[in-house]
């Protein structure tokens, strides 16, 4: 009440004090009659101003409970929005907390990409160079597989043609030997009829018989040379066919794009170390020739001069 007393129009104390000097006066003027209606008036002016009064401060009481019931309502509002504020500024933490989690394991993400993509790129670079040193290899491969299949081809051509040319060397001198065999067998006969007619004659030299018996002995080694020749002529067309179904199959492969290379690289290295063999077997088969050929054609000419 005391705090809005400048709100009210009305002072009681002040108009108590009025009223107390009023009534000094009074009573030192001893004329109290003339007075007395005036004071009825004021006291009836102040009855209404107390009145006036009571109801304000019932008013003011009223608003106050108002304004203490407001401020209760305030109070439980602010402990509301205290609590609320305590729950979001929890919800902010666990935000907070859940945002720098996620910023880190994103952080993490990142450099476990970042690391995954740097793999990535050096398997794609080793494959790269893995790729790259397999094309070297590989076209390497290649030009070592045609060297390798040109050196087969010129092998393999080559003792075919040497057979042939074997072959019909080996033709010609059968040809020539079948030959001389049909000529000396003509001069035996010959030879044979004249030692009938000169048979005591013939017989007393001792040269003469030992030529029959050396130019005999000749015409069996020609004989046996002959059907030595024949088997190595047989052998040779086996041989030969042999090389020609190898050739066959051969062209086959390559015409199917099928060639193995651990094939070729096997069959090279025997042909490789067969070749010596056979060039040493087919030397020491003319070497062996050779000889029965002179012997032959010593025989035959000693033959001649005895004639």
């Amino acid at each position: 009440f005391e705090g809005n007393k400048s709100y009210y129009p009305w002072d009681f104390s002040s108009k108590m004090e009025e009223i107390l000097s009023l009534v000094k006066q009074m009573q030192n003027v001893k004329n109290l009659e003339p007075r007395i209606e005036d004071l009825v008036k004021k006291i009836n002016k102040l009855q209404q101003a107390k009145k006036i009064l009571s109801e304000e401060l019932s008013e003011a009481n009223e608003h106050s409970k108002s304004l203490q019931r407001e401020l209760e309502k305030c109070s439980v509002f602010l402990l509301f929005l205290l609590e609320t504020r305590k729950v979001m500024q929890f919800h902010c933490e666990e935000t907070e907390i859940k945002r720098q989690w996620q910023q880190k394991l994103n952080l993490e993400c990142k450099q476990r990409i970042e690391a995954v993509t740097a793999k990535i790129q050096a398997e794609k670079r080793k494959q790269s160079k893995q790729r790259m040193e397999f094309e070297q290899l590989l076209e390497e491969l290649m030009e070592k597989h045609k060297r390798l299949w040109e050196l087969y081809v010129r092998s393999r051509d080559q003792p075919v043609a040497d057979m042939k040319d074997s072959k019909e060397r080996l033709l010609k001198e059968e040809k020539m030997l079948q030959e001389k065999l049909a000529s000396i067998q003509d001069e035996l006969d010959l030879l044979t009829q004249t030692t009938l007619r000169e048979g005591e004659e013939l017989l007393e030299e001792q040269e003469a018989v030992a030529a029959l018996e050396l130019f005999e002995e000749e015409n069996k080694k020609a004989i046996d040379y002959l059907e030595l020749a024949s088997k190595c002529n047989s052998t040779l067309q086996q041989k030969c066919s042999r090389l020609k179904a190898e050739l066959e199959d051969m062209q086959m492969e390559m015409e199917n794009g099928l060639p193995v290379l651990a094939r070729i690289l096997g069959s090279s290295k025997q042909k490789q170390t067969s070749k010596p063999k056979a060039e040493h077997l087919v030397l020491s088969k003319e070497k062996d020739e050779n000889v029965k050929a002179h012997r032959i054609r010593h025989t035959c000419h000693v033959s001649l001069e005895l004639m």
